[in-house]
């Protein structure tokens, strides 16, 4: 979900709107509008539109409070009466964003590069396209924005890092390799963001499968991450997961439950504690974190159940 802020800006108002009396609804709307009152906002545009008033800054507007109202289907139809009015960047620019949460993600990627094209200057629709292919899962034209974006702005940390994560999700040892010195880049730019280093922790614990040697390197990341933000249970979970490889489950299980503690709906987690409750005999405990697992919508394997409803001790045989 998108989360959008409202910047205030002196705004350019039509001849037009002058060659009428200015209406007292719409000037009412836009004090609220201003103090973040968006509900009111709405209502007093909208009785400015009932009688004639309709401009291109009112539609904006409105369509701005509807956006931060997460009203998108509103948002979309006054941004549309916007454009239809006049061409104004920043209306197409937030009409892409708002097809983005309505989940029409080719007609904002066309918003976006229409955006660019009449504004070059505009270079956020680059780096907005790369992370409507990146949340989609297109990871190579996701690169082809970021790239074109960081022709723009060469040291700007949050593409540098979607970039570099974006080459590690290609998975091979080379794009793995490229998207962790990428990533170092950002880091080098911003140090402060435990978001950087918990990405190239685990573009690390995947080159380990690669080139054996780097889980230390992905152990380092996210204990920084955690030092960052103690608060953030992906961490725990991923040094879960090095004990698990490395065969120390009572390690792995201290930190399946910390991420657990701060994550308590996140089936996987529950399964993956199981699994290494299974590891040390811990039979009720596993069962008892398999059940909750399959609770909370995460797929159990069928074996795992068999296993559960067995009497006696379940003895793991590792090799």
């Amino acid at each position: 979900m998108i989360r959008y802020k409202i910047l205030f800006f002196l705004t350019f108002i039509p001849f037009s709107i002058f060659s009428q009396s200015l209406n007292t609804n719409y000037e009412e709307g836009i004090k609220s509008f201003k103090s973040g009152n968006y509900e009111n906002a709405i209502i007093q545009f909208s009785e400015a539109e009932k009688e004639n008033f309709k401009t291109a800054d009112l539609y904006f507007k409105r369509a701005m409070c509807f956006t931060v109202l997460k009203k998108y289907s509103e948002a979309l139809n006054d941004y549309n009466k916007t454009l239809e009015l006049e061409y104004n960047s920043d209306a197409l620019y937030f009409r892409a964003l708002v097809k983005v949460d309505l989940e029409q993600y080719e007609d904002a990627v066309n918003d976006l590069n229409t955006l660019y094209k009449k504004d070059e200057t505009y270079n956020k629709a680059l780096l907005k396209i790369g992370d409507i292919y990146y949340k989609n899962k297109n990871f190579k034209k996701a690169i082809e924005f970021y790239e074109k974006f960081l022709n723009t702005e060469p040291d700007n940390h949050y593409a540098l890092n979607q970039l570099g994560y974006s080459y590690g999700c290609l998975d091979t040892k080379k794009d793995l390799m490229k998207g962790i010195e990428i990533i170092s880049k950002a880091i080098d730019l911003d140090k402060s963001n435990y978001f950087y280093y918990y990405c190239r922790g685990y573009l690390y614990y995947d080159l380990n499968l690669y080139k054996k040697g780097n889980l230390e390197m992905a152990l380092n990341d996210f204990e920084n991450t955690i030092k960052l933000n103690p608060n953030y249970s992906k961490a725990y979970f991923e040094i879960g997961n090095i004990y698990y490889d490395t065969k120390n489950y009572q390690k792995q299980i201290e930190y399946y439950s910390k991420a657990i503690d701060l994550e308590k709906e996140n089936g996987k987690y529950y399964f993956w504690r199981a699994k290494a409750y299974l590891e040390t005999n811990y039979k009720e405990k596993a069962c008892a974190d398999f059940q909750k697992a399959k609770e909370l919508n995460y797929e159990v394997p069928e074996i795992y159940e068999l296993l559960c409803n067995l009497k006696g001790t379940i003895i793991i045989i590792t090799k």
